[in-house]
């Protein structure tokens, strides 16, 4: 499971890097498929602080950056 975190974490990190984002927190939930960990939820901009020039984003204003609205 924490392989996994850091591995998703960079992903989403590096893609709001890439809009001038920077990730401070995100909150992932993993359950079980059988006998393999996965991750069940998903990945929204309610479930994460991302901040633009020091200052934090809402969550509503961030999907509008995320989706490029």
């Amino acid at each position: 499971m924490k392989e996994q975190t850091l591995k998703i974490t960079k992903i989403v990190a590096d893609d709001l890097k890439s809009k001038g984002l920077d990730l401070w927190d995100i909150k992932f939930e993993f359950g079980y498929n059988n006998d393999e960990v996965i991750l069940i939820d998903e990945i929204a901009s309610g479930n994460m602080r991302v901040y633009k020039d020091g200052v934090i984003v809402p969550p509503t204003e961030l999907t509008k950056l995320i989706l490029g609205k």
